[in-house]
C-alpha cells in the first residue's frame, strides 16, 4: 500500500472517531509548486544538474487541542525531471514532514498561521540505484478563510533546510481545510444537588425600592435625550449644554463644518463657512497729443499722467501697452519711428512717476491707426496722439447689509 493511500485510510479512521475526541480533526487536501535547490541530484551522480522545479500535490491530517494550537502530518508527491548531460529523466520526490501548527484570531472568518517542524524528503530517480532519503526542518505560514463552520480555504507557504546536503526548497501551495469533531466544553456538574425544601415560613416583604427611569442619550453627544435639543449631533461634533453645534465664529455655519473658522463678524460667508468674495474691475484711458513732428508731449499733460501712475499704484497686477501715432504727413518709415519715440516719453514720464518700467510696454503704430480725418488740421492733430489704457481688478469680502 503506498503511503498516500495509507495517509487517506488514516484520516477515514480517525473521522469516524472524531466524536469520541477532545479536539478537532483536520484533513487538508492541496496543491500547489515546489522550487527545488539547484543541487538537488536524486540519483546521486555528480554529472546531473539538478531536478526541475514543478506541481506538487499533498494530504495533510491535523489534530487541534484547541482553537489556536495543533499538529499535523502531510505526506506529498512532485512528478518532475532530473535535468543531467543526457537529457531529461524522470524523477519524484515525496516529501513527509510533522509540523506544529498556530493560529491567530482562530475564531475570525480570517485567521492567519505560522508553523514548523521535521520530516523527510524521499527522491527517486528513473536511472539511479534506488531511492534515498534525506531529512530536513522546515517553518512556514499561510492564511485560512472559513467560507462554512469545518471549511476553509488555505493557501501557505513552506521552506525546508536539508542539512545532510545542504539543500534548501521552498514550496506553495493552496487548497481546504476540513475539520471534524469539536472542542471541549468547560467541566460543569453532569446533575443537580436534590437539597430537602424547608418548610414554609410568613417572610415579611420589604417594599421594593424605586427604580430610577433610564436617560438615554440617543447622538452621544454628551446631553441627554431630555435636554437636548438639537437631536441627531454628528458624532465627534463639539455642542453646547443644550447639545446644539458650536458655532465660534457666529457666521452661521457649525464649527464641525466650518472651514474657515475665523470669519470676521458681518461678513457674507457659504456653507464651508468661508467668506464669499465679490470682484471689482476699474479701468483708465490716457490720451496725449503732440506737436507736428515732434517727441515732446504738448500742452500741461502732468495731471493726466499722474492719474495713470496713481492708477498703476493701486493695482500692482496690472500692465500697460502705450501706444504712439502721427498723421499721414511725411514718410511712413520716419512717422514709424516719431510714433515709437512718443510711445517712449509717455513710458519714461510715467516711470519717473514711480510706475515700474517692466509693467509699461511702449510701442510705435506709425500713421496705421488714424482717429480723424488727415485733410484737416483739426484731424491730424487728433492723430497726433499716445494713447494707453490699463485695466485692474480687485476683490473685496460681501458684507451683509
Amino acid at each position: 500500500m503506498s503511503r498516500i493511500h495509507a495517509l487517506a485510510l488514516g484520516v477515514s479512521l480517525i473521522a469516524v472517531a472524531g466524536s469520541a475526541v477532545a479536539g478537532v480533526i483536520t484533513v487538508s487536501p492541496m496543491a500547489g509548486y515546489h522550487v527545488f535547490d539547484g543541487d538537488t541530484r536524486p540519483d546521486l551522480t555528480t554529472p546531473a544538474k539538478g531536478m526541475q522545479d514543478d506541481g506538487q500535490y499533498s494530504l495533510g491530517l491535523g489534530y487541534r487541542f484547541n482553537p489556536a494550537f495543533g499538529i499535523e502530518a502531510l505526506v506529498a508527491r512532485v512528478k518532475t525531471n532530473e535535468e543531467t548531460p543526457f537529457g531529461n529523466v524522470r524523477a519524484t520526490a515525496t516529501p513527509q514532514s510533522l509540523d506544529a501548527l498556530y493560529r491567530f484570531n482562530a475564531d475570525s472568518t480570517l485567521s492567519p498561521f505560522v508553523l514548523a517542524g521535521v520530516g523527510r524528503n524521499i527522491y527517486k530517480a528513473d536511472n539511479g540505484p534506488g531511492s534515498f532519503s534525506n531529512g530536513f526542518g522546515e517553518v512556514g505560514g499561510g492564511l485560512l478563510w472559513k467560507v462554512a463552520d469545518r471549511l476553509s480555504l488555505r493557501t501557505e507557504a513552506r521552506y525546508q533546510h536539508e542539512p545532510g546536503k545542504s539543500w534548501n526548497n521552498w514550496i506553495a501551495q493552496a487548497g481546504v481545510e476540513i475539520g471534524f469533531g469539536s472542542f471541549a466544553a468547560k467541566n460543569e456538574d453532569s446533575a443537580p444537588v436534590t437539597m430537602a425544601e424547608p418548610a414554609p415560613q410568613q417572610v415579611a416583604v420589604a417594599p421594593a425600592a424605586p427604580v430610577a427611569p433610564v436617560v438615554l442619550d440617543d447622538d452621544r453627544d454628551g446631553v441627554n435625550n431630555d435636554r437636548d435639543t438639537c437631536a441627531n449631533t454628528p458624532a465627534g461634533a463639539a455642542v453646547d449644554a443644550k447639545g446644539c453645534p458650536l458655532d465660534s465664529d457666529h457666521d452661521g455655519v457649525a464649527d464641525y463644518k466650518d472651514k474657515c473658522p475665523d470669519s470676521k463678524a458681518g461678513a457674507v460667508v457659504d456653507d464651508k463657512g468661508c467668506y464669499v468674495v465679490l470682484k471689482n474691475s476699474e479701468s483708465i484711458n490716457l490720451n496725449v497729443l503732440f506737436a507736428t513732428g515732434k517727441s515732446v508731449i504738448l500742452g500741461d499733460a502732468g495731471a493726466e499722467l499722474a492719474k495713470v501712475a496713481d492708477f498703476m499704484k493701486k493695482y500692482p497686477d496690472a500692465n500697460v501697452a502705450i501706444e504712439g501715432h502721427t498723421d499721414s504727413r511725411g514718410q511712413a518709415a520716419k512717422n514709424q519711428t516719431l510714433s515709437q519715440q512718443r510711445a517712449e516719453a509717455v513710458r519714461e514720464a510715467l516711470v519717473k512717476l514711480g510706475v515700474d518700467g517692466a509693467r509699461l510696454k511702449a510701442v510705435g503704430y506709425g500713421s496705421t491707426q488714424p482717429v480723424a480725418d488727415n485733410k484737416t488740421e483739426e484731424g491730424r492733430a487728433k492723430n497726433r496722439r499716445v494713447v494707453a489704457t490699463a485695466k485692474g481688478e480687485s476683490e473685496t469680502i460681501k458684507m451683509k447689509k
